[in-house]
């Protein structure tokens, strides 16, 4: 057995959270479901890093062209 057991692929207990590997292309930001049901469901873009929100969308698409803007941004203002 490995010495070190508590270590996963790209993961470790002792820092445990999200990976921009494990969220793709769009960390450090994802899309997140606000609300119940079909009806009732708003999307909008979450900050991976802060747990901070925006605004809310119809669709998961908007949400997702919302966090492409705020990548933009973020490289034009490096």
């Amino acid at each position: 057995m490995s010495t070190q057991q508590f270590e996963t692929r790209g993961h470790r207990a002792d820092a445990p959270g999200l990976r921009g590997h494990s969220c793709g292309d769009l960390y450090p930001y994802a899309v997140i479901a606000i609300g119940h049901g079909p009806v009732n469901k708003a999307w909008c873009a979450m900050d991976c890093r802060t747990g901070a929100t925006g605004k809310e969308f119809r669709t998961y698409q908007e949400a997702e062209l919302d966090i492409v803007g705020l990548k933009v941004r973020n490289l034009i203002n490096e």
